[in-house]
């Protein structure tokens, strides 16, 4: 997993994470999932290593949780399905 340290462990307080409403573990997502971005006139959509993308449109001109929403979207992607049940 992405979060996992080398070992394959994950954080103690992954319960906590929060990229959404936390800049700094949306920072942290970003880092370790190598996300990056891309704007269109009213949407942001977010790329990923793996030939996948999220795409979120701009709400009130707030871009920024536009992008922290495609990323979540995104990397959630990614998760297998059994670990989502």
């Amino acid at each position: 997993m992405t979060l996992s340290d080398p070992e394959g462990e994950l954080p103690e307080n992954l319960d906590a994470f929060d990229p959404i409403n936390n800049r700094d573990d949306l920072l942290k997502l970003l880092i370790a999932t190598q996300i990056s971005f891309g704007r269109d006139t009213d949407s942001v959509t977010a790329y990923g290593p793996i030939d996948a993308a999220a795409t979120v449109q701009i709400s009130n001109g707030n871009e920024l949780d536009a992008a922290a929403l495609a990323a979540v979207r995104l990397a959630a992607s990614w998760v297998p399905q059994e670990a989502k049940k």
